[in-house]
């Protein structure tokens, strides 16, 4: 169960990050600057999916666009940004996960995701991503009955805490050197790791 609504949550942000980055490319929107028929498409995408705050856009450069709540981005580079560098450096339209951040305009830690956005030409055109805060993960492990010290954690696949329900305040973000993911996480002798 926590498998199927992880894979449908993340399948369900990657069709709508691309629907709108076909949007985006149709309407031209990203070779223009930011306006408010941008910002309004951009809403309208994110209020698809009731757990997502916003969706953003970056041009083709990597120079931050608009977001859906019409906030000012031209300050952001893709380059900062770990996980959209990696859109950027092999523009690519898979969905890229990152490391769990504090919002550039929330503030409010979150799960960041991104997809490139290809042009008619085949060249990358911009990106396109949002993000999921990962309170939304923990409603749903909160349903699964945990005995007192249990856990379950959502992990990139990198070793990087996505989510963990319970939080243990203080525990680490990133869990890459721990026998438990060298010695069976990563060799994926256990478990699914895609």
């Amino acid at each position: 169960a926590l498998e199927e609504h992880v894979l449908r949550t993340f399948v369900a942000v990657d069709i709508q990050l691309r629907n709108t980055g076909q949007k985006l490319i149709e309407t031209r929107a990203l070779e223009q600057p930011p306006s408010p028929v941008v910002i309004e498409l951009l809403r309208k995408e994110a209020v698809q999916l009731d757990f997502l705050r916003s969706i953003y856009a970056y041009d083709a450069a990597g120079h931050g666009h608009t977001t859906s709540l019409g906030a000012e981005i031209s300050h952001l580079r893709a380059s900062d940004f770990e996980y959209l560098r990696k859109v950027l450096e092999d523009s690519t339209e898979r969905l890229v996960i990152g490391r769990v951040i504090g919002g550039a305009v929330t503030r409010r830690p979150n799960i960041p995701l991104a997809r490139g956005v290809v042009g008619q030409d085949g060249r990358l055109a911009g990106i396109v991503g949002t993000a999921i805060e990962p309170s939304y993960f923990e409603g749903f492990y909160k349903g699964l009955d945990l005995d007192p010290g249990e856990s379950l954690a959502l992990l990139r696949r990198d070793g990087a805490v996505l989510v963990r329900f319970p939080e243990l305040p203080g525990g680490p973000a990133d869990v890459s050197e721990s026998p438990f993911f060298r010695e069976i996480v990563a060799t994926g002798t256990a478990g699914a790791t895609e």
